[in-house]
């Protein structure tokens, strides 16, 4: 009984195939610019449901900075912004960030990955 309802207050889709696999669902706005613009995603679950995140990977310069300060905590929505460092020199400069879904909250391993890049003339 008690394994019954573990797996009804589950958050995370079961083997059932009448459930729809959860999904993380992206909402951005803005992007970087070199006159300071910024860009913000949003992350949630198609299940509503509460969730960690981790970075996985990153490659960027020491130019384009990402924040996200509340990966490690359970939360419905988690934000990262993305943005250029004031007095970055001429020439193009390129970010990018790998992220992910922290398991047990989801069964699924959920990723994704952000690439920004901005001229400085």
């Amino acid at each position: 009984v008690l394994i019954a309802a573990t797996g009804l207050n589950s958050c995370s889709p079961t083997a059932n195939n009448d459930i729809k696999p959860t999904t993380l669902i992206p909402l951005a706005s803005g992007q970087v610019t070199s006159s300071g613009g910024t860009r913000l995603v949003n992350y949630s679950l198609s299940c509503g449901c509460p969730f960690k995140m981790q970075v996985r990977s990153a490659d960027t310069s020491d130019w384009i900075v990402y924040e996200y300060p509340n990966f490690g905590d359970l939360q419905s929505q988690h934000s990262i912004r993305a943005s250029l460092k004031a007095g970055a020199p001429s020439g193009m400069h390129r970010g990018m960030i790998e992220i992910g879904t922290v398991q047990p909250e989801t069964t699924e391993d959920l990723r994704d990955t952000l690439r920004d890049s901005v001229m400085v003339p």
